[in-house]
């Protein structure tokens, strides 16, 4: 019998040596999962500091009010104290990082991916011509340049001196912007068009941007500023 209460108070006097272990890897789960949700915030170095270690000063403050009130005095009171607040947070914190908002796409990045995706199409569209528009007109050409799809097209039918620069230019903008793929797929999307007109000897008629206030103009029937 006097063994076993030796081994008992053995025992007893171990536990808190294991609750303060998962304490301290409590603590610094807490503290890594605190880092993983600030740097997805983006708010900078300052911030992922302040974030991981917060877990550690509220642990301390929580035990420290538990003990104050008398409901830690003992090694083994403080560990239960310490290991009951960092599992709560570490669920909280589980929580953060699955709410984590995506990080805002920054306007270079964007740019990026517009000329990658112009570059695509225009390789895409080039593999189709040249073809046909109408009867005077063919469209031979579809390149990139930067975040602008540049079309050109060839008056079959017409030299430079037929044709009436500002007519063509009204007629291609009206055109261009009656096409939900234009605004929608191209304008909205920060996609810039141009439309170049040559004659049947290869001489540069026209070059006609198309552009999200021309389509403005003409979805509210105002005049083109050409």
């Amino acid at each position: 019998m006097a063994t076993d209460g030796v081994r008992g108070v053995v025992a007893s006097e171990t536990r808190p040596w294991l609750l303060e272990l998962a304490a301290v890897a409590l603590l610094l789960g807490n503290m890594a999962l605190a880092g993983l949700v600030e740097a997805g915030s983006g708010r900078g170095i300052a911030g992922l500091v302040g974030a991981m270690f917060a877990p550690g000063l509220l642990t301390l403050l929580v035990v420290g009010v538990v003990r104050l009130l008398k409901g830690a005095r003992t090694r083994k009171g403080t560990a239960q104290v310490a290991v009951i607040t960092l599992s709560v947070m570490v669920f909280g914190q589980c929580g953060n990082l699955g709410r984590q908002p995506r990080r805002a796409v920054s306007e270079d990045e964007l740019q990026v991916k517009r000329v990658a995706a112009v570059a695509e199409i225009a390789a895409e569209t080039s593999k189709t011509l040249p073809k046909r528009v109408d009867a005077d007109t063919e469209l031979f050409a579809v390149t990139a340049e930067g975040a602008t799809l540049v079309y050109s097209y060839r008056l079959v039918n017409a030299d430079a001196s037929d044709v009436e620069p500002a007519a063509l230019a009204a007629a291609v903008v009206e055109s261009a912007c009656s096409k939900p793929a234009t605004r929608d797929r191209f304008l909205k999307q920060g996609i810039g068009m141009r439309h170049v007109y040559h004659d049947r000897n290869g001489a540069t008629v026209i070059a006609v941007p198309i552009t999200a206030n021309e389509c403005a103009r003409v979805a509210t029937g105002r005049p083109t500023t050409r």
